[in-house]
This record gives C-alpha cells, structure tokens and sequence, in this order.
C-alpha cells in the first residue's frame, strides 16, 4: 500500500506504521500547531461535553497523568508502543526514554478516517486525547492534555456551507475559495491543570466493533493501522457524514443514497459516508495514587493523622503513618476520593510521614508525603 499525497499534504494512504506515524505528525499539527487554527466559520455546532471523567495521578517520571477515565469507567494510558500506537520517538531505532528520546505528542487516544475522492479530494477526519507541550518542545513544566477534532477535505465546492456529522457531534463549515476545509478545535491547551480536557470533545472512548466490555487491563485497543468499525458514539454516530452541495461527485464510493438526508430532498448527491477508521489506546493497569492532604489531631494520650488522597473508583488504598501499621481507606462513593484516620496510641514526637499504596496496583511503588503542620489539639 503506497502513500498518495496531495498538494494540499493531505495523505490518503501509508505503507506500514512509521508512515503513518508521519503523516499524523503533519495532520495533528505537531509542536508549534497546537494552536487553534481553524479558518471556517461554524454554526449550529453539536458538541458532546461530558464523556471523560477524571484524569489520573501524575506519573513523576513523564508529568503526564497516569491515565484518562471515561464515563464508562475504562481508563486509557498514553500509548508508546510504536508497533501499535501513534508514537514516534525521535530517534526510532533506539527505545523511547524520558525525556532525551521522546516524542513531543502522546496520545492516550486516537481516531482517524482517511479517503480518496475524485481528482483532488482527499478527507481527514481525526479525533483525539492527546499530550503535547505548550511550546513544540518536550521540557518539564510544559505538559497539557487536550482533546481534538480536526476535519480536513480538499477538492469540494469552494465558499460552500458543509455540515459535518461524526461521532462525537455535528459542525457546520466553510470551505475556502480553494475549495478546502480546514478546521480543528482544541480543548485543553492551556497550562495549570490536566482536567481542563474534561470538557473536550473526546469521550467516552470509542472502540473497534467487536471489542469485548470491558477491554482487559494492559490491553491495546487495535493496532492503530488496521481499518475498523467503531462503536460507542455517545450519540450512536458511528460515523463520518459530509452534507454539502455535491460533495457525492468528489466521493462517489461513499454516497449515501437516502434522499431524506442532506440539504436538497431531491438529489442523492450531497451525502457521502465513512465508516473505516484507525484507532489506537492502551488500557491502563495500575490507577496510581495522589495524596490530597492530611491533619494531625494530638491528644493526651495518643496521636491521630485524618488522610485524603484520590485514585481511580474502586481501588484498594491503604495508609501508613511513620512506618506503623497499614490502615485501609474508604472511597467517598464513587468520586475516587479516599479517607483514613490512622490511630497512633502515643503522644510521642508529631508524625512526619505518610506512606500510601494501592493493593490493586502492581507496577506502581507505593507514594510517601512528608506531614505538614496542620494540627488540631
């Protein structure tokens, strides 16, 4: 399968995963193109605003969450296997490492369709949650989460109005005098928190038709080459559909031939529909832990340290105060937030240390915080 570019850098086609994984980095806009850069107008916008959940605890080695929850509870974690994922290492014969061989874009998920049309017409239509840096450069400090839509078509009807329905809404846009669509929403992109992508686009995760519920921790979603159905659209869109005035003469094999559809009752030539995509996710195995905060009650006869800390929902968390007996928490519903009072039967020296692990994680080492001054008496 050979690569077919456009001189408008629209790809159609690649031949193998690092092909692919390039041509991702020029139609995500790599580095300096996270910015938004839509030049269509749009109206009458269907967005979905509430498909993920939380964001996971920070991995101290790559500052990227541990992993993304959606509203069906799985939890993705970014995707650096590039034999599977959209994951490019600078130096790709060599293992990615953190931070001297490693990409400036990692994608927790991500979704493409790609087709060829007739003469000049190619359509992208990409959705994702992805890690980036605020500045093109992979530097500590700089780390954002966001999700994307992108929709790119070259070769319709130019200054022409085109809604485009998929699986997570609708947008309706403009082409250019060219005859080119070229629009993307990013959400997410600013520094000071990682949830921020909560209310993107992106959610819950869409999976390849087929795919058991729930997906197996630590497997990956597909293969991010394979072409396949999707399912999980939270408005049972599974689907790319273009509405606009001729556009079935630039995508003749994709017509959708019912004439309720589209803008003209009476032609069937203002509908086409894409239904093969590559996708790619990795589910996560470990939730990890955040300490929140803790306070220190002192007594006459005994010391008490009340324990905060967040995690995914369901997990088996435990607290330890200066090395003494192991104290389970309890989640507060199913918010993922976790509380214990860990009893010390002493009114020695203020403890220092609190030491939290999670039983259900097995890669993750357990998290110490040194105690503040927050004492009640």
């Amino acid at each position: 399968m050979s690569s077919i570019q456009s001189s408008d850098g629209l790809s159609t086609s690649t031949a193998g995963k690092r092909k692919l994984n390039l041509l991702r980095a020029v139609m995500f806009g790599v580095g300096a193109m996270l910015a938004f850069t839509s030049t269509e107008a749009m109206a009458q916008n269907v967005r979905n605003t509430t498909g993920l959940r939380r964001a996971g605890p920070v991995d101290p080695v790559t500052h990227f969450p541990l992993w993304y929850e959606d509203t069906t509870g799985l939890r993705l974690r970014p995707c650096v296997d590039p034999a599977r994922c959209f994951f490019v290492p600078p130096n790709a014969s060599l293992p990615a490492s953190y931070p001297t061989n490693w990409p400036v874009e990692v994608f927790y998920w991500g979704m493409d369709s790609v087709a060829t049309g007739v003469g000049r017409g190619r359509m992208l239509f990409s959705a994702a949650l992805e890690g980036s840096y605020l500045n093109g450069v992979v530097r500590a400090g700089e780390e954002v989460v966001f999700t994307r839509i992108r929709i790119r078509v070259t070769g319709v009807n130019a200054a022409s109005i085109f809604r485009v329905v998929h699986p997570y809404g609708a947008d309706t846009v403009v082409s250019s005098g060219q005859g080119v669509i070229n629009f993307t929403r990013d959400i997410g992109l600013a520094l000071g928190g990682f949830n921020q992508a909560l209310s993107g686009d992106v959610g819950p995760f869409l999976l390849p038709s087929g795919t058991p519920t729930p997906p197996a921790p630590g497997s990956y979603l597909s293969d991010g080459v394979a072409l396949v159905n999707v399912t999980g659209s939270p408005f049972g869109t599974n689907f790319v559909r273009i509405e606009g005035n001729g556009i079935g003469f630039v995508f003749p094999a994709n017509i959708n031939p019912n004439p309720a559809l589209g803008p003209d009752p009476n032609q069937v030539f203002d509908v086409v529909d894409f239904t093969d995509f590559t996708i790619q996710g990795n589910v996560a195995t470990d939730a990890g832990i955040t300490f929140e905060s803790a306070s220190i009650t002192r007594k006459s006869d005994k010391n008490s340290v009340d324990v905060w800390a967040r995690s995914g929902s369901g997990q088996l968390l435990q607290a330890q105060v200066d090395g003494n007996l192991w104290v389970d928490m309890t989640e507060l519903g199913s918010t993922g937030q976790y509380y214990a009072r860990v009893e010390l039967y002493t009114n020695g020296p203020q403890p220092q240390t609190v030491t939290l692990r999670n039983l259900a994680d097995t890669l993750l080492p357990p998290l110490q915080a040194p105690l503040g001054k927050d004492v009640v008496t």
